[in-house]
């Protein structure tokens, strides 16, 4: 979320899964061409993926090949106003919610909302109960939106569709730091994020604001900067219900990681 240099970004299926005795894989697909500089953001339409980088947005099908790409979202004059960084998004009704931070320390986000037809910028709104803004996710049976602070997340904030504050859930423990993405399951008021320390997915109550690590593949072995992620059920194409972004910050070839079965749920 800070900082990132890398060469290789790629886009990680996994299953949902609470313990395993053999070390999973993460089978993955690997970017190329223009979608290497998609590695904030990932979202679905049911049909589509959608996928962002820090000025970038994509939309493409379900085997990443490009279908629309606007390179240049936001506009000088939003530029202007230190909008620079889009992280990680929801997809809501034909149209993208996206938190925007401002350069230079990523700081005094805002949301807009984009148009997911084209990928041009409907509405944005700056916000100030978040210092920093990684990730947006939409609870669709409350319809409310959910995001994090970064580092130090022990709240999170929530706002509703006019993208307007609506008030804070307390969490039960205080998350690791270097959240970055986030999305609803299908089990109603599960949330799962995305978190650098560990390189771990968490899961999140929120009716009781219980919290739950699901995984972590720094334990297994494996290093990567975790980014966005996104429900969809595409267990039947064998991969997987979550999927997120993620850039390897070391050499991973030594470890395999990407010729091993994933573990399914029982």
């Amino acid at each position: 979320m800070k900082v990132r240099f890398s060469l290789l970004t790629f886009v990680v299926y996994v299953s949902l899964v609470t313990s395993y005795t053999e070390k999973p894989a993460i089978p993955f697909v690997k970017l190329s061409g223009d979608l290497v500089h998609a590695n904030e953001g990932i979202n679905n339409d049911g049909e589509n993926f959608y996928l962002s980088g820090r000025q970038l947005l994509f939309k493409t099908d379900l085997d990443l090949n490009i279908l629309d790409k606007n390179s240049s979202p936001l506009s000088i004059w939003h530029r202007l106003q230190g909008l620079n960084h889009i992280g990680d998004f929801e997809y809501y009704d034909g149209t993208l919610i996206l938190p925007i931070e401002r350069q230079p320390f990523y700081m005094w986000p805002a949301l807009a909302r984009f148009d997911a037809t084209d990928l041009t910028m409907i509405e944005y709104k700056s916000q100030s109960a978040q210092h920093h803004m990684p990730w947006v996710a939409l609870d669709k049976n409350t319809k409310f939106l959910f995001s994090s602070e970064f580092d130090d997340v022990d709240t999170l904030q929530i706002y509703d569709l006019d993208l307007k504050h609506r008030g804070s859930l307390p969490l039960a423990q205080k998350l690791p730091n270097g959240i970055q993405g986030g999305t609803f399951g299908p089990t109603p008021g599960l949330l799962y994020l995305t978190c650098n320390t560990n390189e771990s997915i968490w899961e999140i109550d929120i009716v009781t604001g219980a919290v739950k690590e699901i995984v972590s593949y720094n334990n297994l072995g494996y290093t990567l900067e975790m980014e966005g992620i996104t429900y969809f059920d595409l267990s039947q194409r064998g991969e997987g219900v979550l999927h997120f972004t993620g850039n390897p910050q070391k050499s991973l070839a030594s470890k395999k990681m990407f010729n091993l079965n994933i573990p399914q749920e029982d």
